[in-house]
Order: C-alpha cells, then structure tokens, then sequence
C-alpha cells in the first residue's frame, strides 16, 4: 500500500497528469486487505496496529482515481 500511495503522491503532483487509473493485472487485483498479512493477527492487534493506516493516504490525493 505505501508503494502504492508513493506512485500516486508522485502522479497527483506531475502536472502532466489529469487523472490515475488503477488497474489489476490478469493474475489477481484485490480491492482489500492482504489477507496474509493479517494471519496469526486479531482484532486488537489489527485496530491497535493501525494496520490501514497507509489506505488513509490515499483520500489526501487531489486528482480524480
């Protein structure tokens, strides 16, 4: 998530850019968590780690996604 959020911070102040597109590949695309990182993980440990922090990032990008 954060390489992800890196690529778009990056694309939101290229001026050359208007809008970003994610896209899946042909193998997979998950629109939520990965759920191997959260194996062996509870609740507490997942909200008290603040596991989602980095998908929070991406509502400050400014263009459209």
């Amino acid at each position: 998530m954060s390489d992800m959020y890196n690529a778009c911070k990056n694309f939101d102040e290229d001026p050359n850019i208007g809008a970003i597109v994610l896209t899946g590949s042909e193998k997979a695309f998950a629109a939520g968590a990965d759920i191997k990182q959260m194996v062996g993980k509870n609740f507490m440990d997942c909200f008290m780690g603040n596991m989602f922090e980095e998908w929070t990032k991406i509502t400050t990008i400014q263009k459209p996604v």
